[in-house]
């Protein structure tokens, strides 16, 4: 599913996309938002919906957003939401995705050659990194 923030209208409601963010994380991201202390143990208390509205892209519309003066916004009201195809998962390195590249050699070529090409691909292709500022 893609959700596309409305800025327009989100900015006239008093929603920053910053709410938005918030209220689908703590929806769908199992957000932490506390820890219970017993004697003899701790529970984390994660906000997340059901998962059977996890599942159901109808059940998006039934999220409100606490806009800034306090007042609640139908999520469908700020947003534009759409299906669109995408990866089942996105593997991680530490904090940033990843992508594992496999590949055999053709007889007679050398794995420098082959990684050469593609370094070279990846520089072609791939969009440019950002460079950092110290």
């Amino acid at each position: 599913m893609n959700v596309e923030i409305d800025r327009d209208k989100a900015s006239s409601l008093d929603v920053t996309a910053e709410q938005i963010e918030s209220g689908l994380g703590a929806a769908y991201g199992s957000l932490q938002i506390s820890t219970i202390y017993s004697p003899t143990n701790q529970y984390q208390v994660i906000t997340e919906v059901a998962p059977k509205y996890q599942r159901d892209p109808s059940a998006l519309p039934l999220l409100y957003i606490r806009s800034s003066p306090g007042t609640l916004v139908p999520l469908n009201a700020v947003t534009r939401v759409s299906q669109d195809v995408g990866p089942l998962s996105v593997n991680h390195q530490g904090q940033l995705p990843s992508v594992t590249i496999s590949f055999n050699l053709k007889p007679g070529i050398s794995l420098g050659d082959a990684l050469e090409a593609i370094t070279r691909l990846a520089r072609t292709t791939l969009p440019a990194r950002p460079s950092r500022k110290k």
